[in-house]
């Protein structure tokens, strides 16, 4: 928060942190603690936006067998939104696999552009104070 502050950040105006491909990589409290934090440093309904993986009735995170590339943050299945809620965020919109594949993935042809793994999501969430 310092670098932000030092460029010009201000606090009391709504906010978008974008915050793409980084939850899988920390853990559990780093993850809690960030949201903490943004939340503590940003005006009511500021938003932010990530992905993050859910894990199925106890199911693991993607394994991507590399040495350096270790998943270790999930969120349980159908909780994501009391998880943000007990962080002081509410949920605007929150897409999971299927959903992201629809609206995204789908080429002018109607033919699917990929696949993605069925633990992953996206979520938009705004503060509240």
């Amino acid at each position: 928060m310092d670098e932000l502050y030092h460029q010009g950040f201000n606090p009391q105006l709504l906010t978008l942190f974008i915050w793409e491909g980084v939850t899988f990589y920390l853990n559990p409290a780093t993850v809690k603690n960030m949201l903490k934090l943004l939340h503590a440093n940003s005006a009511a309904h500021s938003m932010i936006g990530f992905d993050f993986q859910s894990i199925h009735h106890g199911q693991g995170l993607i394994d991507t067998g590399l040495k350096d590339e270790a998943i270790t943050f999930g969120v349980e299945s159908g909780v994501i939104g009391s998880y943000l809620k007990d962080l002081g965020y509410a949920i605007i919109e929150h897409l999971n696999s299927d959903e992201i594949c629809k609206r995204f993935l789908i080429c002018s042809d109607g033919s699917l552009f990929g696949c993605i793994k069925p633990m992953m999501n996206i979520v938009l969430a705004e503060t509240i104070h």
